[in-house]
């Protein structure tokens, strides 16, 4: 199972990656791998932002992207594939076909957080949108929850996460602090 974590920061507020250091050494206990002066407007590996947490090296997944006209923050496939209902008094389906031509779409940032129950939130093009994609493994997450809590507190950034549409400033920030903070959900 996987999950996703997103966190939006305004253009004019995106740090460099020394800006986010700084803020990540001062409140939580977890350091980026790499500390540039430039803005940080690409992940350093290839879909892995390392970090050091609690003395272990720590690899998170993570995707970066600065919004414009032609790159979105998520896509989603355009048309459904077809679908069979094998199971009809439980619900379950069964991919049959997936169309040739189907086409991969944008998600519009504005309309999911919308859906959400975001109210008073709008990114547009030059906003950032970092993605964090968790799995089983506890010291990703936690440490993952540090770094968007700095992101969050101390660059006006907005969180969210779309399966259980928890979103939010201050308050989703000290949440995801508690989380990783809280032994007993990590055992």
């Amino acid at each position: 199972m996987s999950f996703e974590y997103f966190v939006a920061v305004h253009q004019q507020n995106w740090p460099t990656a020394a800006a986010l250091q700084s803020m990540a050494e001062r409140k939580y206990p977890v350091v980026l791998g790499q500390a540039p002066t430039q803005a940080l407007v690409a992940i350093p590996h290839a879909g892995s932002l390392p970090v050091r947490f609690e003395n272990r090296e720590i690899e998170l997944e993570a995707s970066l992207v600065q919004l414009s006209p032609t790159k979105f923050y998520a896509y989603t496939i355009d048309q459904p594939p077809d679908a069979r209902i094998t199971t009809p008094e439980l619900g379950t389906f069964e991919i049959t076909q997936l169309h040739p031509d189907d086409v991969w779409k944008g998600s519009d940032i504005n309309a999911d957080l919308a859906e959400i129950g975001a109210k008073g939130v709008h990114f547009g093009n030059g906003d950032y949108v970092l993605t964090l994609s968790f799995h089983s493994a506890h010291d990703e997450v936690r440490a993952g929850f540090y770094v968007m809590a700095a992101l969050i507190k101390c660059f006006g950034g907005y969180g969210f996460e779309l399966q259980t549409s928890t979103h939010g400033t201050k308050a989703f920030a000290d949440d995801l602090v508690a989380t990783a903070r809280d032994e007993k959900n990590w055992k």
